[in-house]
């Protein structure tokens, strides 16, 4: 069965319940609920205001074990980066993979492992759309080897 989840139903300017609000690397990252009427899923998306290397904020209890995951983001602003994304089989937050794309046009989408906080590449996509469509899908069919099975 599908399921989606949006955080509409919270209230703005708080974290949301059952997220891990971190990062990876060094920073102070801010994740809040807040009110955006321009977003593909207004009212309320989670907005990440503070600075961090690498900002994340982990569901703790799974939806899936296996399926389809699709996120929307909007970059809003960032001086070193833009991104964002989809991470899964987190084991905390400085291990696990993602799957970003990121609003400057110079870095391309890309599938990473993040293992002791070393992101590495482990595929990237062309700068279109389409192509990063299609690398995205072929990436993720690469990448079958668990960094921790059974936690997304």
């Amino acid at each position: 069965t599908a399921a989606s989840e949006n955080f509409d139903a919270l209230v703005p300017g708080t974290a949301p319940a059952g997220w891990l609000a971190t990062h990876t690397g060094s920073g102070q990252p801010r994740w809040t609920v807040e009110r955006d009427a321009t977003a593909p899923s207004a009212p309320h998306v989670l907005q990440q205001s503070g600075t961090a290397t690498y900002p994340v904020c982990l569901r703790q209890t799974p939806l899936l074990r296996d399926g389809f995951v699709e996120v929307k983001f909007k970059s809003v602003s960032g001086r070193e980066d833009q991104a964002g994304g989809v991470i899964w089989r987190a084991a905390d937050a400085d291990n696990y993979y993602v799957a970003r794309a990121n609003a400057h046009v110079r870095y391309p989408a890309r599938v990473q492992l993040v293992a002791a906080m070393n992101p590495s590449a482990a595929a990237t996509a062309a700068p279109d759309a389409a192509a990063n469509e299609a690398a995205m899908a072929v990436a993720l069919r690469r990448l079958r080897s668990p960094l921790a099975p059974d936690k997304t």
